[in-house]
């Protein structure tokens, strides 16, 4: 039985006991932490704050130390339940702007708040040099404080930071597809800021399809780039910024590139379906929601759409039981892949990106690159080099990545840095790191199981899959490197 059920209970109900005891211990915490704030006059930020506009006094932040988390599942939204914090100080809330180790983590869903984490001195905790393959664990993981003020001074705190001048990539994604890999080739140019998967998009997201482009929703997206693209100390002659949202969260992009349509550019990155289900099924492992999936399928084709639907996945076609696990994951990367097709559909400008040619061209990618030049998309478009991205400075057909005074772009010293995120673990710090996926058996599965995987994908709208899944509007590498 593929589904493992000594495995999935081991996980389930590990988790769901660890979560349980934590909650219990935050609850008995949170009694004391009451009486001891009462006693020295501490309180949240939220009281404080309307105590001080009463005085007409400047609002704060509040500073807390972390001192414990425990998270039942990354893929479920952040809250501060999910900590045992202690009070620390008050700070102005500029100190989160001003300070490059602090970043944005998440908007609180129990109360109207902003939540930033706070490294060690000097640490950037969006790099995955410095912490966890995607910042919004790498943020549970590192953090020493969380930073918290009040949704009004997020809005003012935004409000009095620059629009970016610089180019912004989208790049969505189906998950388990390369993006992390694609993330750090931008990271290792050392002229690109990313983000890889920062919880504040999900919020976007949402926003977005609840309420369509309206002034809430261009306030958050304008406030969220202003963000996340402000100037850092540490990186002061950045080239560009890379957001790259979850998988659910990819309809941000759109309200990104309407808030910023001369500076934006989005591209969807995706991959042979059968090779994500086997990593889908190692992933669900880890994750005990995605492991919950594999459950669900089994059971009630409704509940499965349920739970598709409250991610803000496309649901058409989801409403079936499925009797094996490599099917189940073929159905996860068809509905991720159908937020592509939705979001084109819909009128976004966005160029999808396979996987697959990326890897095929990697080796044509360092002759080029070792040339110094990088071939255009087209009229200007962001080029993509077998994986490497670049900004356009001209419109000619090439570009120069980074300005050192000499007529090629990348120097050497910095190609053989960026290349060097193709030939290691792409996510080595993460929970979901090479070692730690090898030692979880791999998917077993049967020709009928691929007879019924090729059934639902043609069914869903896609080839089957013997056959090449090429979405309309994928760029073609060898098109734009001239080679046919």
């Amino acid at each position: 039985m593929t589904l493992r059920w000594k495995d999935t209970i081991k996980l389930l109900g590990g988790r769901f006991l660890s979560k349980g005891l934590f909650l219990i211990l935050r609850l008995v915490f949170l009694f004391f932490q009451k009486l001891s704030w009462k006693v020295s006059g501490v309180s949240d930020v939220v009281d404080r704050n309307q105590e001080l506009e009463k005085r007409g006094k400047k609002p704060v932040a509040q500073a807390l130390k972390l001192l414990w988390f425990n998270k039942y599942c990354f893929l479920l939204p952040p809250s501060l339940r999910d900590f045992i914090l202690q009070h620390d100080e008050y700070v102005d809330p500029e100190y989160v702007i001003r300070n490059d180790h602090v970043s944005l983590f998440f908007f609180d869903p129990n109360q109207d708040i902003a939540v930033f984490g706070e490294g060690k001195p000097g640490q950037k905790m969006w790099h995955t040099s410095a912490g966890d393959s995607f910042i919004s664990i790498s943020l549970y993981r590192f953090s020493q404080r969380l930073i918290i003020m009040r949704m009004k001074e997020f809005h003012e705190l935004c409000a009095s930071l620059p629009d970016p001048k610089k180019s912004i990539i989208v790049m969505g994604n189906t998950a388990r597809c390369g993006s992390t890999l694609l993330t750090q080739v931008y990271e290792c140019s050392n002229k690109v800021i990313s983000y890889s998967e920062p919880y504040p998009f999900n919020t976007l997201a949402v926003m977005y399809r609840e309420k369509g482009f309206c002034s809430e929703v261009s306030q958050m997206t304008r406030n969220l780039v202003r963000m996340y693209c402000r100037p850092l100390k540490c990186m002061p002659d950045v080239e560009g910024y890379l957001l790259k949202p979850s998988a659910p969260s990819f309809p941000c992009a759109a309200p990104i590139h309407a808030q910023y349509p001369e500076i934006t550019k989005t591209f969807y990155l995706y991959r042979n379906m059968h090779k994500v289900s086997l990593s889908l099924y190692k992933l669900s492992f880890i994750l005990p929601t995605s492991r919950i999936v594999y459950l669900l399928t089994r059971l009630s084709g409704a509940l499965v759409s349920s739970v598709y639907q409250k991610a803000h996945f496309p649901t058409d076609g989801t409403n079936r039981k499925i009797s094996n696990c490599h099917t189940t994951g073929i159905m996860q990367a068809t509905v991720s892949t159908k937020m592509y097709m939705v979001m084109k559909n819909e009128g976004l400008e966005v160029m999808g990106l396979l996987f697959d040619d990326i890897l095929a061209n990697k080796e044509l990618a360092k002759f080029q690159m070792k040339g110094g030049w990088m071939r255009a998309v087209a009229e200007g478009r962001v080029v993509w080099d077998a994986g490497l991205v670049g900004f356009i400075k001209s419109r000619q057909g090439y570009i120069n990545i980074h300005q050192t005074g000499s007529r090629g772009g990348l120097p050497e010293s910095l190609v053989a840095d960026a290349l060097q995120a193709f030939d290691r673990d792409s996510q080595s710090n993460s929970i979901v790191a090479m070692p730690i996926l090898a030692k979880i058996k791999p998917l077993e599965f049967t020709k009928q199981h691929e007879i019924e995987s090729s059934k639902l994908l043609v069914e869903m709208g896609f080839p089957p899959l013997e056959e090449e899944c090429r979405l309309e509007g994928t760029i073609d590498f060898k098109k734009v490197l001239n080679l046919k």
